[in-house]
């Protein structure tokens, strides 16, 4: 849970909001579906062409879009782009050039790992009665 929070954290802060999944609109989900579905497809499941690392890149896209950090717009894309697309490999070409690393929690080896300390200011508001003196 931790994990999951931190990543739509981070997704909020980064200025690409996703929106509200939770408020019962369900305007993107189509898109969702869609791209969930082709992702499980058995052309790209039983494809032999993909590396151990390419199946496991798309089971984290697949987690990425049930615990919904990955952003409508997004998904949006994607599906627009792999409509046309028949080749996985180009399927696969087109989700990680879409997908951010950083949403899916994944660190890519030919990027330098930087490290940056966030600071998260809380506060509250207690609205009541005053009274007069």
């Amino acid at each position: 849970m931790l994990d999951k929070n931190k990543a739509l954290f981070d997704l909020i802060t980064s200025g690409d909001v996703a929106g509200d999944r939770g408020s019962g609109s369900r305007g993107g989900l189509s898109n969702e579906r869609y791209v969930i579905i082709r992702l499980k497809a058995n052309e790209l499941r039983k494809y032999q062409g993909f590396i151990d690392d390419d199946e496991e890149y798309i089971k984290l896209v697949l987690k990425g879009h049930e615990y919904g950090v990955i952003p409508k717009n997004t998904t949006k894309g994607i599906k627009k782009k792999i409509e046309k697309e028949i080749n996985p490999l180009k399927v696969l070409t087109i989700l990680k050039k879409s997908i951010p690393y950083n949403i899916l929690g994944v660190e890519r080896s030919d990027q330098p790992i930087i490290s940056s300390k966030r600071e998260v200011i809380l506060s509250e508001y207690l609205a009541g009665e005053q009274k007069n003196k």
